[in-house]
């Protein structure tokens, strides 16, 4: 047991303090995933549009252009809006992952130490280095994922090269022999 309740009641605040950070580092991932998602596939969207509009129609057609922008900025909206980030954004509320993340691990660190200092029943500490445990192997997978979606991005720029150059090559000899 406790020598007073003040170690208790500290471990119990910083627990919440650690689960309220936890869910804005939540909520920023996907804020950034999401303002990342938005922002690199604008010019791809755009760019896509356009070819489709000259190959359809055989020429540039700014009123359909312009429609399918207004569309594609309607719904990056409406889900930036579905996931409550809009709200938060415009309160400046948003702090990057990186640094609630590091705020994040000083509070685990100090709920470490006080773990550590204080006199708390064997099962409380056992708990306490299984959840931390826990967490470390979820870091870990989380980095893991970070790396192999690297890894499938520069794979997915390569076999679109590829095929691109396929393409064109195929494409280069076909007009060719006519």
């Amino acid at each position: 047991m406790t020598k007073s309740g003040t170690d208790l009641d500290d471990l119990i605040d910083l627990r919440a303090g650690i689960s309220e950070l936890e869910y804005k580092t939540r909520r920023a991932r996907i804020a950034s995933g999401m303002f990342r998602f938005v922002a690199l596939s604008a010019p791809i969207v755009l760019a896509a549009m356009i070819i489709a509009n000259v190959w359809l129609t055989k020429y540039f057609d700014l009123s359909v252009f312009w429609t399918l922008v207004g569309l594609y900025v309607g719904v990056s909206a409406v889900l930036m809006i579905v996931l409550g980030i809009w709200h938060d954004v415009a309160k400046k509320e948003i702090l990057s992952p990186r640094r609630l993340d590091l705020e994040l691990e000083r509070l685990y660190d100090e709920q470490a130490l006080l773990f550590s200092g204080a006199e708390i029943d064997l099962t409380v500490r056992q708990y306490a280095f299984r959840s931390s445990m826990q967490r470390s192997a979820v870091q870990t997978r989380r980095r893991g994922n970070g790396y192999r979606r690297v890894n499938n991005l520069f794979q997915s720029i390569i076999i679109v090269g590829s095929l691109a150059t396929t393409t064109t090559v195929a494409t280069s000899i076909l007009i060719r022999d006519r």
